[in-house]
């Protein structure tokens, strides 16, 4: 008892406080100050974060085209006081010409990406250059709200179309209207098939295709715009048929395809068969003619038999009473009129008296 109330146990006391309020600022203080317990500034005043967050709209681009339902890629952080992942949120704006609607803010996930529908009655449900806006924000723990601004990527805007081009059929003539079909071509000519197209914003290309093998991208003598003629230099090299198209694409990827149409190099006539019968009679008998021909492209022919009696007949199967006793030669040619032909001999015919 009498130690207790010695100076000497009083300095050991006094000695211990000191040597512990040493080591708290030594080792403590730091770690107290970050976390906000003591005020840095030394004027007691609460640290706050005043720093609003960042929400971005990272794909797809402001200013680009969609035809169809597209993902929205988005970014949103903050590095001090953390992302309230509760308050994200969307807004999507489309436009009819001046009329506005708008879905005001929707909850989102914070940093999952989001589908954006187009089309009549969707989120984007209007077609036209910058027809659709998209908003987004975020909030933090300290409660600040972000700001969108076009100039931190959280409003994004989009140009809508879903209408497929118009393309007419292919044709050579000066205008499609005075085309004839099928297009009659020949084996190593040189022939420009073209095409009219045209499209509610712009146009961006057309290839042409035969016999559906990609000929490569048509030209127009200018700009094509909302609408043009395209054309592209085709030579058959082979006889036959060629199935003809093209196949057009808007800045927004809508693809159309022209009818397909017909071109052909002309296939003569084919003679299978040209006969007399009876061959032998007198001059009394009727001597009946037949030809059997092959039309592979039904092209319009026409009949010249020479009976080889001074008598000529145009009728594809005639019939012939020969005057004079004697041994004959007929034939006939078939003529398409493109003026291909084939020619045919019957059986010689013997007249008696």
């Amino acid at each position: 008892m009498r130690f207790l109330k010695s100076k000497r146990f009083w300095l050991i006391i006094l000695t211990l406080i000191i040597i512990g309020v040493l080591i708290y600022f030594i080792f403590f203080k730091k770690d107290i100050i970050e976390n906000g317990a003591i005020p840095s500034n030394g004027q007691g005043e609460e640290k706050k974060d005043k720093t609003e967050p960042a929400s971005q709209i990272k794909l797809p681009f402001s200013n680009s085209w969609h035809s169809e339902a597209f993902i929205l890629s988005v970014l949103d952080e903050d590095l001090e006081s953390k992302i309230d992942n509760n308050s994200c949120e969307i807004k999507v704006v489309t436009y009819d010409n001046e009329e506005e609607y708008s879905t005001g803010w929707i909850k989102r996930k914070c940093n999952y990406d989001l589908s954006i529908s187009v089309g009549k009655r969707e989120l984007c449900g209007f077609e036209g250059k910058q027809a659709c806006w998209v908003f987004i924000r975020s909030k933090d723990n300290a409660n600040n709200w972000h700001s969108p601004s076009l100039e931190n990527k959280s409003i994004a805007y989009f140009n809508i179309d879903w209408t497929k081009p118009l393309i007419s059929k292919v044709f050579t003539a000066n205008s499609q209207q005075e085309q004839i079909y099928p297009i009659n071509v020949e084996e190593n000519n040189t022939y420009n098939f073209k095409t009219k197209v045209s499209d509610n914003f712009k146009v961006t290309g057309c290839n042409l295709y035969i016999n559906n093998q990609d000929q490569g991208m048509m030209s127009s003598s200018g700009s094509c715009g909302k609408g043009c003629i395209l054309e592209k230099e085709f030579t058959p090299v082979e006889t036959g048929f060629y199935r003809v198209y093209a196949a057009c694409k808007d800045a927004a990827g809508n693809i159309s395809k022209s009818e397909t149409i017909n071109a052909k190099t002309n296939l003569a006539p084919e003679i299978t068969s040209c006969r007399v019968s009876p061959v032998e009679g007198n001059i009394n008998t009727e001597f009946n003619f037949f030809v059997e021909v092959s039309n592979p492209d039904d092209d319009i022919l026409s009949f010249n038999w020479n009976i080889d009696d001074n008598e000529i007949s145009n009728t594809k199967n005639p019939s012939h009473y020969f005057t004079s006793p004697g041994t004959y030669k007929p034939q006939v040619i078939v003529s398409d009129d493109q003026g291909a032909s084939d020619s045919c001999a019957t059986a010689w015919v013997s007249v008696q008296n």
